[in-house]
């Protein structure tokens, strides 16, 4: 049986001071951005279209990396 604080995936538990919070934070990046360029395929996502892609991918894994990061703190 786990512990009360042994038992969380990411924070003060057993993965704390991994990188598995980044690394779940790249994936969650990774899913903003897909979801963003099917926006930017409609009509409504032609601001997105004018965004630079090598700008777009590097902002959404730096949020997302970074997302997973104070995550994995708490």
């Amino acid at each position: 049986m786990c512990r009360r604080d042994s038992c969380r995936l990411v924070g003060r538990g057993r993965l704390a001071g991994r990188p598995v919070g980044v690394v779940l934070g790249l994936a969650y990046g990774l899913a903003l951005i897909l979801v963003a360029q099917g926006l930017a395929s409609t009509p409504a996502g032609s601001v997105l279209r004018e965004i630079p892609a090598l700008h777009f991918i590097v902002a959404h894994l730096v949020y997302g990396a970074v997302t997973g990061w104070l995550i994995a703190r708490s």
